[in-house]
């Protein structure tokens, strides 16, 4: 009885079959380290400011002391609004179906910041009193609420949400990461000063 022979494509097959298997296998464990590198990176950024927009607003005071006292005063000042996305809370880079899911905090609006500065003064009675910056400060500040709901419907946070996805993609395209989902959370309210 005369054996049967085994084919030489049934050893290529027995012997390439592991080896293709590790390389993939190889393969997905550095995609994985470079995906943990990545957000690992990405989160250590913190408090990333990805818009900034300056506002100018024109301010009228007016402070009558007593009868003799009259002090009014009208000048612009700049406010300096920056939103962005806090990446060390709610911020994750996940796998699915070859695709990287990042998850993120939606931006919010970390401050407005009145520019004394820039201020440019159209107008100033001083009658019996000089005008001092206590005279101005409440009206300076009273106005950041309105700035602040100005800066949502110009859609900052609309901005700064688009630049965070550019930047995102950036550093993970540097990576070999081509294939990116994003899904923020928490969206909408404008977020808190």
């Amino acid at each position: 009885m005369r054996k049967k022979e085994t084919s030489p494509f049934y050893y290529f097959l027995l012997f390439s079959l592991p080896v293709i298997a590790l390389v993939i296998l190889l393969t997905l464990e550095f995609r994985d380290r470079r995906i943990e590198e990545a957000g690992n990176q990405i989160r250590n950024l913190k408090e990333l400011v990805t818009a900034r927009q300056i506002y100018r607003n024109v301010i009228y005071t007016e402070v009558k002391e007593n009868l003799i006292v009259d002090k009014r005063s009208l000048f612009t000042i700049n406010y300096v609004v920056t939103a962005g996305v806090d990446l060390s809370s709610g911020f994750s880079l996940k796998t699915d179906d070859n695709r990287i899911v990042v998850t993120y905090p939606y931006p919010r609006i970390f401050s407005i910041d009145a520019d004394e500065s820039s201020i440019d003064e159209y107008f100033a009675l001083e009658r019996f009193g000089r005008i001092k910056q206590s005279d101005y400060l409440d009206t300076v500040f009273d106005e950041k609420e309105r700035i602040r709901r100005e800066a949502v419907e110009s859609e900052l946070l609309e901005r700064a949400d688009r630049n965070l996805q550019s930047l995102i993609s950036g550093i993970l395209r540097d990576r070999g990461i081509s294939d990116i989902r994003f899904e923020p959370s928490g969206k909408g309210g404008g977020g808190e000063v």
